[in-house]
């Protein structure tokens, strides 16, 4: 798709994950550079309009609307003798909705930010979908996408917003741990999914990165500064962000002990496995 908008601020940078998975460093690692602002998560409110973009152009949508603009005059001039009456007369046009959600999207990310910044943000809440269509209004757009391995993935999210200990003393508390955890790599694989389906639509302009290596400080990070089209930073300035990111949940030794109880229960959940195999291939999760 071809759309003609605002002109500056022309090639954003979409990171996607889910959470715990690092996001929030990688946004930080990113910001090191000077010609890059890359906001925080602004709870999915972009979703919304996707969705809408999406309607308008369903084949059945964009067949109603055309013809329907031919009888716009039956509303606005009111009904003529003879003039056949159409129910789905509407004076949205799938283009130029197009625009106006790019040029509100661009008005609000490039807010006090120079020209010459590549703009962007790092969203935890946003499906396969709604990237794609923002793909389709950004021709110019590259998305970074971040995965942590399942293990790790299940396990922080476990743990870390549950307001009471999770116990594991008696069968029922292990059926209500298994839930949870099924329900969880559920999750996962289902939105991995979808961005290996974006990659397949968007393949040169998709970086994967993985949570190890980016915690690492591994030659991926400058890897990843030159596939989105910006010079690489200083090493220093990168591991300056790698030290001051926040430490481990699982400290000490009941932590880490719970933990493998639910690493356990990750390895006998149910999911696919040729699916399964083909994201941890994508992003270098092995």
């Amino acid at each position: 798709m071809n759309v003609k908008g605002p002109q500056p601020w022309d090639r954003p940078i979409f990171v996607a994950s889910v959470t715990r998975s690092g996001s929030t460093l990688l946004q930080r690692i990113l910001n090191v550079h000077p010609d890059v602002a890359i906001w925080g998560e602004h709870n999915g409110a972009l979703a919304g309009l996707c969705d809408t973009w999406e309607a308008l152009h369903a084949d059945h949508a964009i067949n109603h609307l055309r013809r329907g603009n031919e009888f716009a005059g039956t509303v606005v001039d009111g009904p003529q003798d003879g003039t056949e009456f159409v129910p789905w007369v509407s004076p949205f046009l799938a283009t130029e909705f197009a625009v106006a959600i790019r040029s509100l999207i661009i008005e609000q990310f490039s807010n006090g930010v120079p020209q010459t910044t590549r703009w962007g943000f790092k969203e935890v809440r946003y499906e396969s979908n709604t990237l794609e269509v923002l793909g389709d209004i950004f021709p110019q757009s590259h998305f970074v996408l971040l995965a942590r391995d399942l293990d790790g993935y299940v396990a922080s999210r476990f743990f870390v917003w549950r307001e009471e200990q999770p116990r594991f003393d008696t069968p029922e508390d292990l059926d209500r741990a298994r839930a949870v955890v099924q329900n969880l790599v559920n999750g996962w694989m289902a939105r991995y999914s979808g961005y290996l389906q974006l990659a397949e639509r968007f393949r040169s302009r998709c970086s994967f990165v993985n949570y190890a290596t980016l915690v690492s400080g591994s030659e991926r990070i400058p890897e990843l500064f030159g596939e989105i089209g910006l010079s690489r930073p200083e090493d220093a300035q990168i591991d300056e962000v790698l030290r001051t990111r926040l430490g481990s949940s699982f400290g000490d030794e009941q932590a880490r002990a719970d933990r493998e109880i639910v690493v356990d229960l990750v390895r006998h959940a149910e999911y696919e496995q040729d699916r399964y195999r083909a994201i941890v291939a994508a992003f270098g999760l092995g």
